[in-house]
């Protein structure tokens, strides 16, 4: 996937990342360094951004988006366990701010199922290829809760949230998407099982903000 900083503004020419300011930085000097950043992607210079856009991060750690984007730059820069270290906390983020911010979800689940393969934890494969199937068939359910193909999809997530379940019993995150999962399908029984795992298991920690909030909602 192609970086896309260029479409969120105009390139401005003029100042270098090493000429911002020290200290604290305002909206405009912010501005430039997403600025930079695009210059430095238009001319195919990618280890040049790399310092705007984190620099851009660390001072905007609100900014959902543009740290996915400094995550799939990382991850053209061969740096898997900085990339990884962003997605998670893009994918936090992402939840509690929904709408906009969260419309690289699956693709950041994507990402982060092919880190976790490349390091051998197991784990995190399956959990991240899990939840990204199942953001897909809730995606498919919302547009049509008559369409066979959430039902299939929502199966393989199962299968795969099972897998991580299997390899850490004591995580919390496998057992409520597969209550999800389950109560996307109409299965109240397995839904009300991994629910009450997913209870128990919480305060070992794991869950994202936003699903701690939502478990403690869930019926």
């Amino acid at each position: 996937m192609r970086l896309r900083i260029l479409c969120l503004l105009p390139i401005f020419l003029g100042l270098g990342c090493a000429a911002l300011p020290a200290g604290p930085v305002d909206e405009t000097a912010s501005r430039t360094l997403l600025q930079q950043a695009a210059k430095h992607l238009d001319a195919g210079d990618q280890p040049a951004a790399l310092p705007c856009l984190t620099q851009y991060v660390e001072q905007n750690p609100e900014h959902a988006t543009i740290r996915a984007h400094l995550a799939e730059l990382l991850i053209r820069l061969d740096k898997p366990a900085e990339a990884r270290t962003h997605l998670e906390r893009y994918v936090a983020d992402a939840q509690l701010q929904g709408d906009v911010a969260s419309k690289h979800l699956v693709h950041s689940h994507t990402r982060l199922v092919e880190i976790a393969a490349s390091q051998g934890d197991e784990f995190a494969e399956h959990l991240y290829r899990g939840v990204g199937l199942f953001l897909i068939g809730e995606g498919v359910l919302k547009a049509d809760a008559d369409d066979d193909n959430a039902q299939r999809i929502l199966f393989k997530a199962i299968a795969e949230l099972k897998l991580a379940a299997a390899r850490r019993p004591d995580e919390a995150r496998p057992q409520w998407y597969l209550h999800q999962c389950w109560s996307h399908l109409g299965q109240s029984q397995p839904a009300r099982i991994h629910l009450v795992r997913a209870r128990r298991l919480a305060p070992l920690g794991g869950l994202t903000p936003a699903e701690r909030e939502e478990l403690a909602l869930a019926e």
